[in-house]
């Protein structure tokens, strides 16, 4: 019961410990480090910003609308709105009003600014393919370190296991007095450089991963493998490096966002010309006021009443005498009564402006020139990268080669000499120096294939081809 306990309480662990552990391929990887990355999350808030100032710009061509309503009291001695006239009484009135006003002409600032805010917008949207692209690059790049890194530790210990095999030999014909101590010596000296080489390579891939886990915004770079693809060598002929500038120059968004942004500058000169032209508003508006003063007759009655006589006749005389109470006019009744409606036209001219207009349009001249040189040293710096990086791969390939060649040979170099020094022929140290040989060419043509395959995807990153490892 003990065991089966036990047992079980293990194989907990262990899966707890394998799910704990994600195994994250070069696209996961890039995802990540892509969703947690601050500088990309604040360039997409650019966007989004810029997104609203292109909506903005387009709703400036439509009028506004604005409402006004005030309720007054009046003490003392004040203006009666309705009569417009003094009066010494506590009045309480009400204003309304609607106002509008559209721009019809403004020397197309109005469409100008609505082009260079759609430009803006695909500048923030290149600038955060840029930062994409920058991301992908650099986690590709580690990742393939990595890789090497695992690589280099195979290689060192298939090296020990090697180092085991031949001591436990030269251990076997010492005692035999085939060989002499110092041999034995040097290969268990050879062991314990293999241990140090297996802890250097533990170290240096731990150093990777905890680069990496800072890429991916990973507190804990214990959490997470990489997976391990077959790394094939490029065998798909490369284009020349014309044939890649031209196709870097249509693809890069870099090169497009300087364009833009060119572009850009462009318009913004034509909206500071635009200041030169009148400005044509069209206005309306609606209001109406109700006052408390304004008062209204009701219960109207005649009646006749004498005012004097006839003289001569004494007949008397009347007269008409109208009786009326007064009241307040309604609220409804005072703003249909005193509902008023305008509309016109606004221009203004510019005469002088302090040289305003002339030094914007001046600055924005600078601008559009600056933009230009921007343009150019970005051509040119991808143009001197892809010429150092088609040179690197001409060497990475070169050198590919040659260390295939050379660990083959020196594969065979330590064949020999192990088949001799177990024939009593040779010493240790003729051994070691064969198997240190070998050792060194190994590592060298794993370090060749890596970088070969380094120097290729950057080629491709250039092409706007997406980054993968096969």
């Amino acid at each position: 019961m003990r065991h089966l306990f036990y047992t079980i309480l293990t194989l907990m662990v262990f899966v707890g410990t394998t799910h704990a552990q994600e195994q994250l391929s070069l696209t996961q990887c890039i995802n990540i480090a892509k969703a947690k990355n601050i500088s990309l999350q604040q360039a997409q808030l650019s966007l989004a910003s810029g997104k609203i100032q292109f909506d903005k710009s387009k709703t400036n061509r439509l009028p506004n609308l604005n409402g006004n309503a005030g309720h007054n009291y009046n003490f003392g001695r004040s203006i009666d709105p309705f009569t417009n006239q003094f009066v010494n009484q506590s009045i309480q009135s009400n204003n309304f009003s609607l106002s509008s006003n559209v721009t019809l002409f403004n020397g197309f600032q109005l469409q100008n600014t609505i082009k260079q805010n759609e430009n803006n917008l695909k500048v923030a949207e290149k600038d955060l393919e840029v930062l994409n692209n920058n991301i992908s690059l650099s986690v590709a790049t580690l990742y393939l370190q990595i890789l090497l890194n695992e690589e280099q530790l195979k290689n060192s210990l298939q090296q020990k296991t090697l180092t085991e095999a031949q001591l436990k030999r030269a251990r076997q014909m010492y005692e035999a007095g085939n060989i002499s101590r110092s041999s034995v010596v040097n290969l268990e000296a050879q062991l314990s450089n293999d241990d140090m080489a297996i802890v250097n390579a533990k170290n240096t891939i731990r150093n990777g991963y905890a680069q990496m886990a800072t890429l991916l915004q990973m507190t804990n770079y214990e959490d997470f493998t990489i997976e391990n693809p077959v790394v094939n060598v490029p065998a798909s002929p490369t284009p020349t490096v014309a044939q890649i500038i031209e196709k870097s120059l249509n693809v890069m968004p870099e090169i497009e966002r300087d364009k833009l942004q060119l572009q850009s500058s462009l318009i913004g000169l034509e909206i500071a010309k635009g200041a030169y032209y009148p400005r044509l508003v069209l206005f309306g508006n609606m209001n109406t006021v109700y006052s408390q003063s304004r008062k209204e007759r009701y219960d109207i009655s005649t009646n006749f009443v004498t005012i004097g006589t006839v003289e001569g006749t004494n007949q008397n005389v009347i007269s008409p005498f109208n009786s009326y109470k007064l009241r307040t006019t309604p609220f409804g009744q005072q703003l249909g009564d005193n509902f008023g409606q305008g509309i016109g036209l606004s221009l203004s001219v510019p005469i002088y402006n302090n040289h305003r207009v002339k030094n914007n349009i001046a600055l924005s001249k600078i601008d559009y020139q600056n933009n230009e040189l921007i343009l150019k040293n970005t051509e040119q710096q991808l143009k001197n990268d892809i010429v150092t990086a088609h040179a690197n791969y001409e060497n990475a390939s070169a050198q590919y080669t040659a260390s295939i060649k050379n660990e083959e040979a020196q594969k065979l170099n330590f064949e020999f000499t192990n088949d001799r020094f177990e024939a009593g022929l040779l010493n240790s140290v003729e051994l070691l120096n064969a198997k240190n040989q070998w050792s060194t060419a190994q590592i060298n043509a794993s370090q060749a294939k890596y970088e070969y395959v380094f120097r290729k995807l950057i080629l491709d990153f250039y092409q706007g081809i997406p980054l993968s490892i096969k």
